[in-house]
């Protein structure tokens, strides 16, 4: 009977560290004792995790692993999740902070140099991202071409399409294009980036009501996307309309680099 009894006590124990956590409601990375608000809103985080099928469905985790993290601040587990749902949501700064703190909770984890891997990662991630603001710097320095060169990758463009087209600065939000819109024409327009994409459109007439009612109009649309702070790539869809009997309706595609000097 002795013998069984210690047994028992042997086997609670050495009983695994995520029993103890499933038990008692321990980390034993730390010795701490888990509130269970706590560890309500780490098992609902992890069923956001579940549930979410895009980036910006992980907020929800987020937020519950925030508040696990809140009711039990020396949880490394609540940073250990919390990391992986701002990693799925594409918060590389904020998961790298979080997988830190892990680290700093929980220095002698058996998958800490597996971690530290993932750091290295999300920091090369982190400064391939490039956030609104800074696409929106990016853009409007175009304006000086001191800084960057622009290269066709069109065979045999010389750039005459572009009419002109040219980034000429920022009004806020928003960036100021100018452009030929005729011979010997000028006008600007204002477009807001939605992110690392900025697209607008512009039209050059190419001759004048006399010959044909509309002036035969070219329709120019723009997309400009960041790839990154060293680089900007251009699209160029023309729409060409039937100039009787002298031209042929037209839809041509080119495609230009920006690229940091």
């Amino acid at each position: 009977m002795i013998k069984t009894f210690m047994s028992k006590i042997t086997n609670i124990i050495f009983l695994p560290t995520i029993s103890l956590v499933l038990l008692f409601g321990i980390d034993s990375s730390i010795g701490q004792t888990i509130p269970e608000e706590a560890r309500r809103h780490m098992v609902r985080g992890e069923m956001a995790m579940e549930m979410a099928k895009s980036p910006d469905g992980y907020e929800a985790a987020i937020i519950e692993f925030k508040e696990a993290a809140r009711f039990a601040p020396r949880w490394s587990q609540a940073y250990y999740k919390m990391g992986l749902a701002q990693e799925k949501a594409g918060k590389y700064g904020d998961a790298i902070i979080s997988l830190k703190k892990y680290l700093q909770l929980a220095p002698k984890s058996p998958d800490a140099p597996k971690i530290k891997e993932k750091i290295y990662k999300l920091e090369y991630q982190a400064e391939k991202v490039i956030a609104n603001e800074v696409a929106l710097e990016i853009f409007s320095s175009l304006a000086d071409a001191n800084s960057w060169h622009l290269r066709s990758e069109t065979p045999q463009d010389d750039f005459s399409r572009l009419r002109g087209m040219k980034i000429s600065g920022r009004a806020g939000e928003k960036i100021i294009i100018a452009y030929s819109n005729g011979p010997n024409q000028t006008a600007t327009i204002q477009a807001t980036p939605n992110g690392k994409i900025l697209k607008y459109e512009t039209i050059y007439y190419l001759c004048s009501q006399t010959v044909q009612s509309d002036k035969c109009p070219i329709w120019n649309e723009f997309k400009l996307e960041v790839i990154s702070k060293r680089q900007v790539k251009m699209f160029l869809r023309q729409v060409t309309p039937e100039i009787r009997p002298y031209i042929k309706a037209e839809v041509c595609n080119y495609s230009y680099v920006f690229e940091k000097k």
